[in-house]
Formats: structure tokens, C-alpha cells, sequence
């Protein structure tokens, strides 16, 4: 199935495992489509803008990818489909625990000020 696009924007949730961070708002996953079916997709956070991990802005791109890496590298999280980008990565929701509670990962990187809100397509 080399070179097949699934998109689901169905707002389903998914449940999916963290594997490579690209930088703090686009990482690879392993989402659980459902019946036994996993696939690896990139994942964009929506609705918001981190730093690059390149160029002026590599120190704070850096420093964010740290901390996405060191709280949810290898963990489960939930995933909401939104779409695709223009460089077709998967636009998403993301849930995840951190602190004992579950938060939305885009919401949580501005709160700490990783990143900044923009909306992207």
C-alpha cells in the first residue's frame, strides 16, 4: 500500500503512540485504526506554531522538541483527526496526560510557551 493517503476527518478519536518527534508541533505516530490496523503517520498539531529546529529560531525549536520528547516520546496519547496540511501531514488533536490529567497538546505547548496559536491549511 506504498503511496496510499489515509484521511479520516471524521473526528473520531484514535489512539496512538508517539514514536520520532520532528520538532515541538509535528511528530511521527503509530495510530491504532481499529480491527488489529496500525499505520505510521505524521502528525501536525492544529491551531498552533512552534519554533523551527533550524535556522534563527533553533535554540527555542530545540528546547521544544526536548520537551515534547521528554514527556511523550513513546507514550500513548489521542488523536483527532482535522485534515491535511499543504505538505499533506495530518492535522490533529492531541490529548495527552501530563500532570495526572489529560490536556490538549497544543493547548498545553502555548501555556508553556512553546509555541504560539496560528491556524494553518
Amino acid at each position: 500500500m506504498k503511496g496510499v493517503i489515509i484521511i479520516f476527518e471524521d473526528n473520531c478519536v484514535r489512539e496512538a503512540l508517539i514514536i520520532n518527534v520532528h520538532d515541538g508541533d509535528t511528530f511521527d505516530a503509530e495510530v491504532n485504526l481499529g480491527f488489529d490496523v496500525k499505520r505510521k503517520i505524521r502528525i501536525r498539531l492544529s491551531r498552533i506554531n512552534a519554533p523551527e529546529v533550524f535556522g534563527v529560531e533553533k535554540f527555542q525549536g530545540l528546547v521544544t522538541k526536548t520537551f515534547v520528547e521528554d514527556n511523550f516520546l513513546n507514550k500513548k496519547v489521542q488523536v483527532i483527526d482535522k485534515g491535511l496540511d499543504t505538505f499533506r501531514r495530518t492535522l490533529a488533536e492531541v490529548y495527552v496526560n501530563f500532570n495526572e490529567s489529560q490536556t490538549n497538546l497544543s493547548d498545553l505547548l502555548v501555556t508553556q510557551n512553546f509555541a504560539i496559536y496560528e491556524t494553518f491549511k
